[in-house]
């Protein structure tokens, strides 16, 4: 169950990382006026910038009265919440897009119509998110190779550098976005967990269904890919219990299907079986070193049992003899641990 946990958790941890890099803080708010329909594309500065003199300074001027009063009406209320100050960000990027040159005095000069007396306020939020939003573009690879409270002191760290305080209040919907979906899949899981009756054909088809559903609407759904499956797949009871009891070729040919059903390739399928036969001769070694360590045991007591054992993990294990004898002397049997086809 802790190690099912874990998985779970790190599942998270993926979709979190996509999450933060992907898309803004979310407040219960939209965007007004038809320059947020284009507010989802690229950063501005890549190609999709459009030329300066593609937009008359009069629509402009018409658009930035327009926008303010709509801003103004939408967000009066509430604009002194720095989780709604943050997301313009994505109306200043549009504008940008919109209007490359101009784009930046524009939004600058809404905001100050809009909110006259929050503007220096709203622009300095604004800015910083920009700047949150470029650091987690650069550092993306280093955060997705972190583990979970590595990652979590990293971002919070940066996120409060920046927004002080206000990190909670901006932060609090992707909190419990990320709660929400871990609890999805924890039930999706418990459920296939116990599924003695459904073939392993099906449980992978339901896991895939459960993530999809999940994640399915992000984009991070790419990053979690077959090897987080597969983790997640052969940590269960109900796969378990039916490898167990399959003579080993057919077991290993039954593994080999199912990792393709869960998207290796050929040739990725061939390496982890490679790595299960070495995994295989590791565990046969093992448990016939625990059946002979309970012998001596049953026989030996003593100085006579500690040379005994010495000699007899020197035998089986050579060079890792000495780690053998570490773990063991703080009660940590490896050779005890549950079997788990596909996986250790």
């Amino acid at each position: 169950m802790k190690t099912r946990f874990f998985l779970i958790a790190a599942l998270a941890v993926l979709v979190t990382v996509s999450l933060l890099v992907l898309l803004l803080p979310t407040f219960d708010a939209t965007i007004p006026g038809d320059v947020a329909l284009k507010a989802d594309g690229p950063r501005p500065g890549t190609s999709n910038d459009q030329p300066a003199s593609d937009y008359p300074a009069d629509a402009a001027t018409q658009e930035n009265r327009r926008l303010a009063s709509e801003l103004a009406n939408t967000y009066g209320d509430t604009i002194s919440d720095i989780a709604v100050q943050v997301t313009l960000l994505k109306l200043r990027e549009a504008l940008l897009r919109k209007d490359p040159q101009n784009g930046l005095a524009r939004f600058n000069e809404i905001i100050r119509t809009a909110f006259p007396n929050l503007a220096a306020e709203i622009l300095q939020s604004v800015e910083l998110m920009a700047t949150y939003r470029d650091w987690l573009f650069e550092v993306q690879p280093e955060l997705v190779a972190l583990d979970q409270l590595q990652q979590d002191a990293m971002l919070w760290t940066r996120r409060r550098e920046l927004f002080g305080d206000g990190a909670e209040r901006i932060w609090t919907a992707e909190r419990e976005e990320t709660a929400k979906k871990q609890r999805q899949i924890h039930s999706a899981i418990a459920q296939l967990d116990k599924a003695y009756e459904t073939s392993l054909e099906e449980k992978v088809y339901q896991l895939e269904t459960a993530l999809e559903e999940t994640y399915g609407d992000l984009q991070s759904r790419a990053l979690i890919g077959p090897a987080q499956t597969a983790q997640v797949y052969f940590d269960l009871d109900s796969v378990q219990s039916v490898l167990h009891d399959m003579p080993p070729d057919e077991r290993q040919d039954k593994i080999r299907e199912l990792r393709i059903s869960m998207g290796f390739t050929e040739a990725e399928a061939e390496k982890l079986a490679e790595s299960d036969a070495r995994r295989n001769e590791r565990w046969d070694k093992g448990l016939s070193y625990m059946t002979q360590r309970q012998d001596l045991e049953a026989r030996l007591e003593g100085e006579a049992l500690s040379e005994a054992l010495d000699d007899l993990r020197e035998k089986v294990f050579g060079r890792e003899a000495s780690t053998i004898a570490k773990e063991e002397a703080i009660g940590f049997f490896r050779y005890k641990r549950p079997r788990l086809y596909g996986r250790n």
